[in-house]
């Protein structure tokens, strides 16, 4: 069984990737980036709250799909809605594993 600790930190990372799911649907919602399929990997960092090197670390681990248009970089929207997913849905034992 979990600890009431991992527990609270499971419920905080689905809530904070709800809040991000959210706020990607209302970005998208009337933009561009919706009709392209992306969305800049600027505006990834901020919603996800993490660093351009941690997201390219990610892409290199083939968590995320992203690729580059001249200077600007890129996330794949679907990508990125997978990603928010499989991390939603994640069991307390996978969160064991990676501990």
């Amino acid at each position: 069984m979990a600890s009431p600790n991992t527990e609270s930190e499971l419920q905080l990372l689905r809530y904070r990737l709800d809040a991000v799911e959210r706020q990607l649907a209302e970005i998208t919602a009337h933009s561009i980036y919706r009709q392209l399929n992306i969305i800049p990997a600027k505006l990834v960092c901020e919603l996800l709250d993490i660093s351009m090197p941690t997201l390219k670390n990610w892409v290199v681990e083939g968590r995320i799909g992203f690729f580059s248009i001249g200077n600007k970089k890129f996330v794949e929207l679907s990508s990125l809605r997978d990603f928010i997913y499989r991390h939603r849905t994640r069991t307390i034992e996978e969160l064991r594993q990676d501990m």
